[in-house]
């Protein structure tokens, strides 16, 4: 004779016993954050020259122009190729496609002709 369980369990608990199990939870967000840190870079300050001719490549593009920009994203520089689609402004952002950049953060605009 087979031993019989006294109560029967329900398919839910049943599931639970093959949920993967974090022992140490929080400990791959916490990795995570200290990945981040070690590989953020700071912010460089461009001179006055830089950002006179980078004000001059804004106001030269083109709607549907193909352009290469380089922008800090607050941990690391970042390379985004894409269709100039508008400039905004009053809140100084730049529309690369889908992608809102702002103005503040460019390091670096090449047009591709």
């Amino acid at each position: 004779m087979a031993n019989k369980p006294k109560h029967k369990m329900s398919i839910s608990n049943r599931a639970k016993q093959f949920m993967p199990f974090s022992a140490l939870s929080g400990f791959k967000e916490a990795l995570e954050q200290v990945e981040i840190k070690k590989e953020r870079v700071e912010k460089i300050e461009l001179s006055q020259s830089q950002k006179e001719r980078l004000n001059n490549l804004i106001k030269s593009l083109k709607l549907d122009d193909e352009i290469k920009v380089e922008y800090y994203d607050g941990n690391k520089y970042q390379l985004i190729i894409g269709v100039f689609k508008k400039i905004d402004e009053i809140y100084h952002n730049i529309y690369i496609g889908k992608e809102i950049i702002s103005l503040e953060m460019i390091k670096e605009i090449e047009i591709y002709q």
